[in-house]
């Protein structure tokens, strides 16, 4: 993957949400998208404004994923997903 140098993980400014920390998102050259990765122990799910629509990818701890997206409008969102039952 070539990559470049820079990956995002700004907290609030780039991202909304309780699990901003914990994901990077970094533009892969190559393939003309994100690479996004969960770096927590629980599920993430990221969603993306992009014009005209929205794209929601759930990643599932320490995974990683291709996002075939060329921009998308600020912030991003990145929010735990509570699996627990009550």
């Amino acid at each position: 993957m070539s990559a470049l140098p820079l990956s995002w993980n700004e907290g609030p400014v780039t991202c909304a949400g309780d699990a901003c920390t914990d994901v990077t998102i970094v533009w892969d050259r190559e393939r003309r998208g994100y690479y996004v990765r969960n770096l927590s122990d629980r599920r993430v799910r990221l969603t993306f404004t992009t014009w005209p629509s929205m794209l929601a990818v759930i990643l599932q701890p320490l995974d990683g994923q291709f996002v075939a997206i060329s921009e998308f409008e600020l912030p991003y969102r990145a929010e735990f997903i509570d699996d627990r039952v009550s």
